[in-house]
């Protein structure tokens, strides 16, 4: 345990945080590090619990939010919550978090507030998560269908209208 009378220099904090090996309970006591670089750090160990992961998740530091959205600890509620991230990378990572529900990935895809390189990496991210489903690909494989948002395409299918 960190010893509260002791204070980390960012350096060490940064290391402690990073480290893969570094236990849950630390990265908690961790977390109250203002230093962006040390939440960073926690956001994307894989030891970190998920009520640190549920803190970190509405930062103001995009960097913060993507080490969040790319962790296999991320709650799904969190996963489709930043699905609507304003930044492009923090969508791109919720594309590829193979926890990522169905419906987040639909959601991806039919965001039509992007730039053509940024729309590239989020559908890459979605073809290539296990969790995205046949419907998908199809409609991607056709160039889109007919106007049809992949949510409606996808719901035509499932209702066998397609």
């Amino acid at each position: 345990m960190v010893n509260p009378d002791e204070t980390l220099s960012i350096s060490a904090a940064q290391g402690v945080a990073w480290n893969v090996f570094t236990p849950p309970e630390i990265l908690d006591e961790l977390v109250v590090d203002l230093d962006i670089t040390v939440q960073r750090g926690i956001a994307w160990n894989p030891n970190t619990s998920v009520e640190t992961l549920i803190k970190l998740a509405t930062s103001k530091d995009w960097n913060v939010r993507k080490g969040v959205v790319y962790n296999i600890n991320t709650p799904v509620n969190i996963l489709i919550e930043r699905a609507d991230d304003i930044d492009i990378d923090v969508r791109v990572g919720v594309a590829w978090n193979i926890n990522t529900p169905v419906t987040a990935l639909i959601k991806l895809v039919d965001d039509v507030d992007v730039a053509p390189l940024d729309d590239l990496l989020v559908r890459n991210g979605v073809l290539k998560n296990p969790n995205c489903p046949e419907a998908v690909k199809i409609w991607f494989r056709m160039g889109g269908f007919a106007g049809m948002t992949l949510a409606e395409f996808v719901e035509k299918v499932n209702n066998g209208l397609l």
